[in-house]
């Protein structure tokens, strides 16, 4: 379960109810600005629960804030601004306001509820140095780990996949950040209209295969070769002209390095 998460909707709860007793004896034009100031505040968890609208383009400053630890508790301020909502509007509405409060609070921590995966189907399989993902669904952890593990950082793909909320539909980027900087390591995101290995290696990069988004692990690159570890195949040594020609690149990077996490 993820405790931020969980917390941070329950918060944001507690947050309506106060924020909505303080303002209703207050004037309209107090409710009105307080309206405003948390409304403002709450644009961030607002734009945490529209990324999965995948509308919306993505940044590497948006995955970077998500990254934080504890930023989970921005979505507070979205239940400060329904309690305001709710100040104004009659009592028999209160109900609109507080599920406008739930519905992008709860958004980014439900699918792991909803489809977890069991622990008995982590094989741990390794092919040479490469980690080979147990279920389609956790290319970024058995990614990660095949990094993490080249930069001499003792992990498993369980390991990083329980840490990183994991679920049949895939795992999401800046939990896997979390985890590289909770091993002492940085982890830098970076999104390019392809791949760069200007972008610096080695990096978690993110691939299209038939339609569907895959993580691999882009190890080296020497003169023209490049060292890919796809954790659906093993290592691989191609020329930087076949890379790009097998690869659907969506321009994701997760660089990861030595040194303090940023």
């Amino acid at each position: 379960m993820n405790f931020f998460g969980t917390a941070a909707v329950v918060l944001s709860v507690v947050a309506f109810a106060v924020t909505y007793h303080w303002l209703r004896p207050r004037s309209i034009a107090v409710r009105s600005c307080c309206l405003c100031g948390f409304g403002l505040l709450a644009i961030p968890s607002i734009w945490f629960a529209a990324y999965y609208l995948h509308i919306l383009r993505e940044h590497a400053w948006f995955y970077t804030l998500r990254s934080w630890p504890g930023s989970e508790f921005l979505v507070v301020f979205l239940g400060c601004a329904g309690g305001a909502a709710a100040a104004l509007l009659p009592r028999l509405l209160l109900g609109l306001p507080l599920f406008a409060v739930l519905l992008p609070g709860v958004t980014p921590y439900i699918k792991p509820l909803m489809a977890p995966l069991p622990d008995p189907i982590f094989k741990e399989s390794w092919r040479g140095d490469v980690c080979l993902q147990s279920t389609p669904s956790t290319c970024g952890p058995a990614s990660v780990t095949t990094i993490l593990r080249r930069l001499g950082v003792d992990t498993t793909e369980h390991a990083i996949a329980r840490a990183a909320f994991s679920y049949a539909g895939g795992t999401e980027a800046w939990y896997l950040a979390r985890y590289v900087r909770s091993r002492g390591l940085s982890a830098q995101f970076d999104f390019r209209d392809t791949f760069s290995p200007a972008a610096g290696l080695p990096a978690l990069v993110g691939v299209r295969l038939g339609g569907l988004g895959h993580f691999i692990a882009v190890l080296d690159l020497h003169d023209d070769q490049i060292t890919i570890a796809d954790p659906l195949r093993g290592e691989e040594h191609l020329s930087l002209t076949e890379f790009q020609h097998r690869y659907v690149f969506t321009g994701f990077h997760m660089v990861i390095r030595r040194g303090p996490p940023h």
